[in-house]
């Protein structure tokens, strides 16, 4: 029988590797308005750049089907996991159900399931004015988050520290335009980790921990190493908190990342998603365990069962490393690319084992609002967490960019500038 896996949604990699490592015969994406990946490396591509309804990528996914049966189904981004629930019941093939996905990308929802299991949980409120969120930080006497319920890629995301800030941060959250309400969060403290598991129905593995390292006021995450150096018993509590969550949120299948803050009264969970993390982190995990998630989601999603043995996935190979990490370049002004010096030298620096960037003479770019802004990244492999960040910071320290610099209307819009 042919095995044929249908990516519902953008994959932001290549995917030439995954169809030796996977055995797949046929790959076919159906996408929406964004669409990153080479078309030469799918069999064939329906894309829906309006968007559409569920009922069309249904239709998208029958007419994939008839053309070639399809034997699993995959989503990689937030935006189409709802989308992929809806086409796996269609086809009848078992994945992560319509009522979990729903969970998973409102936080407002994803917070009540918490609640609703006794979970510890973070003062959190739904507003929908700027009233009620000058109300909310009253409330909770220091500083927040705002988000929207329904985002992704840090887009609308602000920490206010200051109640004068929260004019901004209603504007910034309102202009990200995603169709979804305003969240506000009680700004934690600590280390912030994120626990990669997977999934089988009743059981949930652990693939690997990271540390996450953020731009200080937009939230965007600009580098990350695995494993997380973190104590053994703050992993452990920081484990458990995670798979109690994912069963509150009815995850049976695939990978899912979870942002978890390790702070002074336990492991508090910022928020989970139902695919691989960002950043390279399945390619780290790989590196330093052996174990490659997404190939274990594709085997998944085929059809293989029994995957986790005592909470683990196999290894398929030695690991390179016991360390990686990665960074991200950002600009730090609004204007037009003049020059770009130093990414042959990032490239090539001590310990670096990938490397992109996606900056060029002529290009317009912005001050780092979102995941949108970064402009490049390298990766890295080390004896040891430390050493992979230190060697990620200092290989991207050798890229210069000279910008032709501008105001920037958006951020002016919102009260940036």
């Amino acid at each position: 029988m042919s095995r044929h896996l249908l990516v519902v949604g953008d994959f932001h990699a290549s995917v030439s590797w995954l169809r030796p490592a996977a055995r797949l015969d046929t790959i076919s994406q159906l996408a929406g308005p964004i669409l990153t990946t080479d078309p030469t490396e799918f069999d064939r591509i329906v894309h829906l750049p309006g968007g559409g309804t569920v009922d069309e990528w249904i239709d998208a996914a029958r007419y994939l089907d008839h053309w070639r049966p399809i034997s699993g189904v995959c989503a990689f981004s937030d935006a189409e996991s709802l989308f992929a629930a809806e086409i796996a019941k269609d086809l009848q093939i078992p994945w992560n159900s319509r009522d979990t996905a729903i969970a998973v990308n409102d936080k407002s929802v994803m917070r009540e399931r918490f609640t609703a299991a006794g979970l510890p949980d973070v003062r959190n409120r739904t507003v929908k004015s700027l009233a009620e969120l000058q109300k909310f930080m009253a409330d909770v006497g220091g500083p927040i988050v705002v988000k929207p319920t329904a985002g992704h890629s840090s887009i609308g995301v602000s920490i206010v520290e200051d109640p004068a800030e929260l004019a901004a941060a209603w504007g910034l959250v309102n202009a990200a335009e995603l169709a979804s309400g305003v969240l506000a969060e009680e700004r934690l403290t600590g280390t912030l980790i994120t626990v990669e598991m997977f999934s089988e129905p009743g059981q949930h593995g652990l693939v690997g921990t990271t540390q996450l390292f953020f731009e200080p006021h937009r939230r965007v995450e600009l580098g990350v190493c695995t494993p997380a150096p973190v104590p053994e018993h703050a992993r452990q509590e920081a484990v458990a908190a995670v798979r109690a969550g994912l069963t509150a949120l009815g995850v049976e299948y695939g990978l899912t990342h979870t942002e978890v803050m390790l702070t002074a009264a336990g492991p508090r969970i910022i928020e989970t998603h139902i695919r691989p993390g960002g950043a390279r982190i399945p390619d780290m995990i790989a590196d330093t365990t052996g174990v490659h998630p997404i190939v274990y989601t594709v085997w998944q999603a085929l059809g293989a069962r029994g995957l986790l043995i005592d909470d683990a996935l196999e290894p398929t190979r030695e690991p390179e490393s016991a360390a990686a990490a990665s960074w991200y370049i950002a600009s730090e002004v609004t204007g037009e690319v003049a020059a770009v010096a130093g990414t042959s030298a990032a490239a090539s620096a001590p310990g670096v084992v990938e490397s992109r960037f996606e900056v060029h003479q002529g290009q317009p770019i912005r001050t780092l609002a979102s995941n949108r802004d970064l402009l490049g990244y390298v990766r890295t492999r080390a004896d040891d967490p430390v050493q992979a960040v230190t060697l990620a910071r200092e290989a991207i320290a050798n890229i210069a960019i000279s910008v032709r610099a501008q105001r920037d209307p958006f951020a002016s819009a919102v009260g940036l500038q």
